[in-house]
């Protein structure tokens, strides 16, 4: 469900998003990481190499998890509302948000990406498929947050590179 949502998403926004693309391919790199996350752990998780002792308790942790990272990367996009885009663009009316999660991190909607992701390794009950289902993700959106990070402080200059002072990236008080 949680892909047909984001297919919809990206198709609309396609549609609405007016402004100066500045995604570098990011986009793609991170569209493709999260079917092939997901190919390379179902493998694992089906092959039985690496499975978890207690699978239920793994799975109810990763729906868990995975409904978390949900919530967390609905929630961003919700207070980026409009100015959210699936590519890097620099809107004709962009502002900079601080509100909300906002207020901690600087790109929360990556981070709920991320959790989904191990979520969903996690809930294949494999110890290798928990780590390979996300790392394609992880890679992916550390490209995309420094393409997005280059773009935003060239539109917002001293702005942005204050915010980026008092903020971290992706986990408050780490980085």
């Amino acid at each position: 469900m949680w892909g047909i949502w984001e297919q919809r998403l990206a198709i609309r926004n396609r549609r609405t998003a007016e402004g100066q693309v500045k995604d570098r391919g990011s986009f793609f790199r991170v569209y493709f990481s999260v079917p092939v996350g997901i190919t390379v752990g179902s493998i694992f998780a089906f092959s039985g190499f690496g499975n978890l002792t207690c699978p239920i308790i793994w799975e109810v942790l990763g729906i868990l998890a995975a409904v978390l990272g949900f919530e967390i990367r609905l929630i961003a996009m919700r207070t980026l509302a409009h100015h959210f885009t699936h590519r890097v663009t620099i809107l004709k009316d962009h502002v900079l948000i601080r509100d909300g999660l906002y207020r901690w991190i600087r790109h929360p909607s990556y981070l709920g990406q991320i959790i989904i992701m191990v979520g969903l390794g996690c809930a294949l009950a494999n110890g290798f498929a928990l780590i390979v289902t996300p790392i394609f993700t992880i890679l992916a959106v550390l490209s995309r947050i420094s393409t997005e990070e280059r773009a935003l402080s060239e539109h917002f200059g001293t702005e942005y590179e204050s915010y980026r002072r008092t903020t971290a990236r992706l986990i408050p008080g780490i980085w």
